[in-house]
This record gives structure tokens, sequence and C-alpha cells, in this order.
């Protein structure tokens, strides 16, 4: 199962993302196909706070807009909301304790304990 990351998500909704138009039809295959996948509300959160940073991109999103993308994304039968069992912080320590995790690689972490509890 693909879990999806808040790289993929940004880069499939924005329109001036470096190779929107590959990303955008990866997703929609992915979510009109058969295979089910994986979408943790903290990818979508951060989706969301990224694609409105006025900060980031000279015209942001609008939060309606970035609404109405991620609740589509969470409507297909095929779709799994990821959510953290009891057991994932220990898990996600371990991860992190396991490669030395720091900076980016925490999140990754986080993700790898979130589909392995």
């Amino acid at each position: 199962m693909n879990l999806l990351d808040v790289n993929i998500l940004v880069y499939a909704f924005r329109q001036d993302s470096p190779r929107h138009q590959e990303y955008r039809a990866w997703l929609l295959n992915l979510i009109n196909g058969p295979e089910k996948y994986g979408l943790a509300e903290l990818a979508l959160m951060g989706m969301i706070r990224i694609t409105t940073n006025n900060k980031i991109f000279k015209h942001p999103s609008s939060l309606a807009e970035v609404i109405a993308f991620t609740n589509a994304l969470k409507q297909p039968l095929n779709c799994c909301i990821v959510r953290p069992s009891p057991n994932h912080w220990s898990t996600f320590i371990k991860a992190c304790q396991q490669v030395n995790a720091k900076g980016n690689l925490i999140t990754d972490a986080w993700f790898a304990a979130l589909v392995s509890t």
C-alpha cells in the first residue's frame, strides 16, 4: 500500500510545482485504481500548511481550494486513513534510534512507524 506524503500531495496539487503533471497523473491513477492507498491526516495538515503559506509561494493557494482537494482524496473507497496506534510513539522512537534520524528523516521515521504499528 502506498502512503502519500506531503511532497507528493503538494506537487500533485500546485500547478507551479516541478513535475506537477507527472505527480498529478500518478496520484489520479492511484486514487482511481483498485489498490488501497494510505493517507495520514498529518500529511494532509502539512500539505495545507505549505500550500497556503505566502512565505513559500508568491501566490499561495486558498484555504478553501486546498481543503476541497484534501477532502476529495479522502473520499475514494480505496483510501485508508492511517492513524497512530497506541504503540506508535515507541515504534517511532526505535525507528529514529535505529537510523540515527535527524532533520527531515524524523518525518520519514514517523511515517514508517505509522504503517508498521
